[in-house]
């Protein structure tokens, strides 16, 4: 638990996809950064001005880092799908979606996290 602001924050229950889309910094399930910005939310107690999509990508790839480093299926997960995307540079949105759905059912589709 942790208490900032105010606010009190026990884990954060987020969605498997927006996790790994997080921790792997590539987008296959939702349009644009909307799973980084869910994860970011969740973690930050203070609201950006305008940050963007760039913005969104800076701090989400801190969040991932500290829940790699945390959770280690997570991490190993990511990458596993990060070698994946080595090998297949130009893979589509919903190919990669069907690839990375049984690390999303091994994860289960929410996972509580604490950063």
């Amino acid at each position: 638990m942790r208490v900032q602001a105010d606010n009190i924050n026990f884990n954060a229950k987020l969605r498997t996809a927006s996790v790994l889309e997080t921790t792997t910094g590539r987008i296959f399930e939702n349009t644009g950064v909307v799973g980084m910005k869910e994860v970011f939310l969740a973690f930050n107690d203070k609201q950006m001005k305008a940050p963007g999509n760039r913005g969104y990508r800076y701090y989400a790839k801190a969040i991932g880092e500290k829940i790699m480093l945390k959770y280690p299926k997570v991490k190993a997960a990511t990458e596993e799908i990060t070698a994946m995307l080595e090998k297949e540079p130009n893979i589509d949105k919903e190919t990669l979606r069907k690839k990375v759905q049984p690390y999303i059912a091994k994860l289960g589709t929410e996972i509580d996290i604490e950063v």
